[in-house]
């Protein structure tokens, strides 16, 4: 059973659970992680690669090593020698070269 949320930890006693369909994406910032959802932004200290496994859904992509986007929330995708990716929250993220045919069939471009 899928859950709807992902748990997080933000202070010694301060928890948080966020709805997966309001995440944007996850950015590393060092050894910490910055979630982005809709209306808010979330820093705890896990690096990106620790909470990759929290995403078990197919909308998430890692799009480089700094980013894990939520597919749903990507409104635009440009291709060529400079791609980028636009978020619903208008960050410009440049996917790694050899994710772009993953990102073309999603956004159902052949």
């Amino acid at each position: 059973m899928e859950r709807d949320f992902i748990p997080i930890k933000l202070e010694r006693n301060r928890f948080k659970k966020i709805l997966i369909d309001d995440i944007i994406y996850c950015k590393a910032e060092g050894s910490y992680s910055v979630i982005k959802t809709i209306s808010d932004e979330f820093t705890f200290s896990k690096c990106l690669k620790d909470i990759q496994f929290l995403f078990k859904d197919e909308t998430f992509i890692k799009v480089n090593r700094s980013y894990i986007i939520n597919f749903k929330n990507c409104v635009e995708l440009k291709t060529g020698a400079r791609p980028e990716l636009v978020m619903i929250d208008g960050e410009i993220i440049t996917p790694k070269q050899d994710i772009i045919n993953k990102l073309n069939n999603k956004f159902g471009v052949y």
